[in-house]
């Protein structure tokens, strides 16, 4: 199924508390670490601990349709050079974005 299909006409946007990261396929932001792949999932690299904070998928219907998910930056396991990729999910609903994290440590 294409997204096309999966979306119709709505409008998927990534937000943290009330700044729009992303809206479609368009990165509103201006941090350069932040883009989205594979279509609408968001990926953050170089994640530092003010990135920590809630991070909402939301579908523009009627009803707005909406996933949060929770950034902790509980410890920095990487070491130096080293990437580290993580997929948060607040449970285990299907979903239709994820966020991913790269974080890239220098020591």
């Amino acid at each position: 199924m294409s997204e096309k299909q999966f979306f119709g006409n709505y409008v998927l946007v990534w937000k943290r508390g009330i700044a729009v990261l992303t809206a479609g396929t368009v990165k509103v932001t201006p941090d350069p670490r932040i883009q989205l792949i594979d279509g609408y999932n968001l990926q953050i690299r170089d994640v530092q601990t003010h990135d920590a904070g809630n991070y909402i998928c939301q579908i523009g219907t009627m009803v707005p349709l909406e996933i949060s998910h929770t950034l902790e930056i509980l410890e920095e396991s990487a070491g130096e050079g080293e990437m580290m990729l993580l997929v948060l999910a607040k449970d285990r609903r299907p979903y239709f974005c994820i966020l991913l994290l790269l974080l890239e440590l220098t020591i």
